[in-house]
């Protein structure tokens, strides 16, 4: 028998050797996904503001449950440069959602759409982490969450 294999089950009988610290296990690592969309205004072109962009997330919503990224809470930042550039923050309902990188393009690629827009950034965040108390009250009732 090798010396590096004790035979006993006993632990007192191993060998008296340091037993290396136990290492835990990494946390699982969460998707980044960052989407872009859109081109930079021409000269002259007036920028958008926030509140008309807004309703552009209509168009987007989460194929898992049916209503749009904006009732479900999904949209956590989102800001208008001068130069019409939009940079947002959005999350999706679980770090395991199979759509994520799907609706983070989507919602870029709809603000894209809207007249004074130019370039658009979305960014894939996990904190806050989403819950049921962000959705809206209409999407709840949507949903039969009363």
């Amino acid at each position: 028998m090798s010396d590096h294999f004790p035979t006993s089950n006993n632990p007192a009988a191993l060998p008296d050797t340091e037993i290396p610290p136990v290492i835990p296990a990494p946390e699982p690592l969460l998707p980044e996904y960052i989407a872009k969309a859109g081109k930079p205004l021409k000269k002259g072109e007036t920028p958008a503001v926030r509140s008309d962009i807004i309703p552009y997330f209509g168009q987007v919503t989460d194929p898992e449950i049916g209503l749009d990224v904006n009732e479900l809470g999904l949209i956590y930042a989102l800001e208008v440069d001068k130069k019409g550039n939009v940079t947002g923050e959005m999350t999706v309902t679980a770090p395991g959602c199979p759509f994520a990188d799907t609706m983070l393009q989507s919602a870029a690629d709809a603000l894209a759409m809207a007249k004074g827009v130019g370039e658009v950034t979305i960014k894939l965040v996990w904190n806050p982490p989403w819950d049921f108390a962000m959705i809206s009250d209409q999407a709840k009732l949507d949903l039969d969450l009363f």
